[in-house]
């Protein structure tokens, strides 16, 4: 009898135009175009920020709550009526 394959479970992943080491724990990967660390390793996030940084974290924030969310849930709907 052949051994079935297992294969990992699927993990989305961000991306801003290449792929980022941050996983979303969504089913799906997230292209945007996020505000960056200099190094390009993380998406901008942070509580005590003012200024610029501030800024930065509002877009990231906007980007995920105004554009992510309902083009998710969206996709979510449309798959549920196929």
């Amino acid at each position: 009898t052949p051994t079935p394959i297992s294969t990992p479970p699927f993990q989305g992943r961000a991306f801003c135009f290449l792929p980022l080491p941050t996983l979303t724990g969504l089913p799906v990967h997230v292209n945007g175009f996020f505000e960056l660390s200099s190094n390009r390793r993380d998406i901008w996030f942070g509580g005590e920020m003012s200024g610029l940084g501030a800024e930065r974290v509002s877009w990231n924030v906007a980007l995920l709550e105004d554009a992510l969310a309902p083009c998710f849930s969206a996709t979510l709907h449309s798959a549920a009526l196929a």
